[in-house]
This record gives C-alpha cells, sequence and structure tokens, in this order.
C-alpha cells in the first residue's frame, strides 16, 4: 500500500469538516442577525421585547404620538367635510338624533333682530355721484318717465292718514334727453295731481329742469305746497346758479351742502365751510335773477 494514501485521506476529511463547520457557524451568525435586525413595519413589536427601561419610554412616547396624529388626522378630515356643507345622504358624520328644524323660528324664537349701521357722518369722507344712463343698455332707446303713478298712489295714502307727502321723481341732469325727460315729468305730475282731491295738497322734490321756469306750473298749482329742488349731481355752485333761474323752487340740497364737509377739518374750519354752503343756497332760494 502506498505509504502516502492514510495522509491524503486525513485531509480530505479535514477540508470536508471545516467546510461544514463554516456553513454552520454562517447559519447561527445569521439567525442572530435576523433576531437583531426586525424587517420594515415591525420596529413596536420587537421593541416590546427590550429590556432597557429608556427604550422603552421611547417607544410609549411613538404609541402616542402615533394615536395623536390619527387623532388629529380625523378631526382635519371631519373638519374639511363640515366646511363644504355636504348635505344628507352625501354627508359623511353621523346623522344628529334629533335635527332641528332649518331656518329662523317665528315669533319670540326667532333671536336677535339686527341689521349693519350706516356710517356716521364723522365717517363719510367721500360722496360719489351714480347718475343714471342716457339711454337703454339693453334696446339702445331713450328713457321715458315711470313710477310716478305708483308714488302718487303711495301719497294719496299718506294723505288718508292727515300727513304731508313728498314726491321726489328725478331726472338725470347728465341726459342727452333731458330737456324732453323734464317735459314728460310735468305732464305726468299735472295729470296725477288731478286725482288728487281738492284741499289735499303734496310736496314734490324735483331735479333743476334744463329750461328755467318750467315747473313753474307746479309751483302755482293749488294743490302742491311748494316745490323743493335737488342738487341732482349739481356741485353747491352749479346747483345754486341753475336754481336761482327758476322762480318759486326752493333748495333741498344734502350732497351739495355737505360736498365740501370733511370729518379732518377743526370746527372753526366745518363751521365757516358750513356757514358759507347755507348762506350761499339760501340766497339762491329767495333771490332769484332772470334766466
Amino acid at each position: 500500500m502506498d505509504p502516502l494514501l492514510p495522509l491524503l485521506l486525513f485531509a480530505r476529511i479535514a477540508r470536508s469538516a471545516v467546510g461544514h463547520g463554516n456553513a454552520l457557524l454562517s447559519e447561527v451568525l445569521d439567525h442572530g442577525r435576523q433576531e437583531r435586525e426586525p424587517p420594515d413595519g415591525h420596529y413596536n413589536s420587537c421593541m416590546e421585547s427590550v429590556r432597557c427601561a429608556n427604550c422603552q419610554s421611547l417607544q410609549r412616547r411613538v404609541r402616542d404620538l402615533q394615536a395623536e396624529n390619527e387623532r388629529l388626522r380625523h378631526q382635519l378630515d371631519e373638519a374639511t367635510r363640515a366646511g363644504k356643507r355636504q348635505a344628507a345622504p352625501f354627508a359623511k358624520g353621523e346623522p344628529k338624533p334629533a335635527p332641528r328644524k332649518p331656518g329662523r323660528k317665528p315669533g319670540k324664537d326667532y333671536g336677535t333682530k339686527a341689521y349693519r349701521q350706516p356710517p356716521s357722518p364723522e365717517e363719510i369722507n367721500e360722496i360719489h355721484e351714480a347718475p343714471l344712463p342716457d339711454r337703454c343698455p339693453g334696446c339702445g332707446g331713450t328713457l321715458d318717465e315711470t313710477h310716478i303713478a305708483q308714488q302718487f298712489q303711495v301719497a294719496r295714502q299718506v294723505l288718508s292718514h292727515g300727513m304731508m307727502p313728498i314726491i321726489e321723481p328725478e331726472v338725470n341732469i347728465k341726459s342727452a334727453d333731458r330737456a324732453e325727460s323734464d317735459q314728460l315729468l310735468l305732464n305726468a305730475i299735472l295729470k296725477e295731481l288731478d286725482n288728487i282731491a281738492d284741499g289735499q295738497r303734496v310736496m314734490l322734490k324735483l331735479s333743476i329742469p334744463e329750461r328755467p321756469g318750467l315747473f313753474q306750473p307746479l309751483v302755482e298749482h293749488p294743490k302742491v305746497l311748494r316745490v323743493v329742488a335737488l342738487s341732482g349731481g349739481f356741485s353747491r355752485e352749479e346747483a345754486s346758479r341753475e336754481l336761482a333761474k327758476n322762480p318759486g323752487m326752493i333748495a333741498s340740497f344734502s350732497r351739495a351742502l355737505l360736498s365740501d364737509l370733511r370729518a379732518q377739518q377743526s370746527d372753526e374750519e366745518f363751521n365757516r365751510t358750513l356757514g358759507t354752503a347755507i348762506d350761499e343756497i339760501y340766497e339762491a332760494s329767495t333771490k332769484k335773477v332772470p334766466a
């Protein structure tokens, strides 16, 4: 027998044992690594087995934060849906066990009745005119008087209670057909005055006519107590100049009277400006000039 044969056989057995041992050692190491390194999404389940007090505290903190995050997400979803005012059957929330009837309640259950207060005179620092268009924006035709009969109908109701009605139809002073509109207004008022009972009188508050003296028949009418003039979009100087050309008409200016008054003025400036405006308007009402 070859003397080297036993040595070769021993070397082969030793090499096989080493290989098997390395494989067994690798399997053991892999198993330990899997126990120490949990797969994704299983951090909490792995942390349940930790013994460190600090780690356990952090684990509880993580669970609390996750629960809080879920609660806030739920509230955000509810608030988003509520903002869109979804009604049943599309609402996502639970229905109320005893829903109240929608709308305001009648009588004393209506609640507080309120409305937005208008600004005080001290807060008004600008006045903007909003004149009527010269022609109909739809067809382009001229604008005729309207609602005269309606105003006189209400005036007769006021008269029936022993009070004095003020009728206020207005003509746009910037109208291209202003003169024709003034004439239409005069004819309509004279027609309605015929329906007023004898012994009753009304007041008329009118725009200053383009043709001076046009409303003189109204000034002298036995059923008209007084014809007062609107500034109607004129400046105070323009309105006073035009009013002075119309005998019998007196001023009832509001915008023109207040046009130069400002909240920023001192008491002296305010009183002087107001006094000047009053004097000018009074003179135009009482001192008439030839047209």
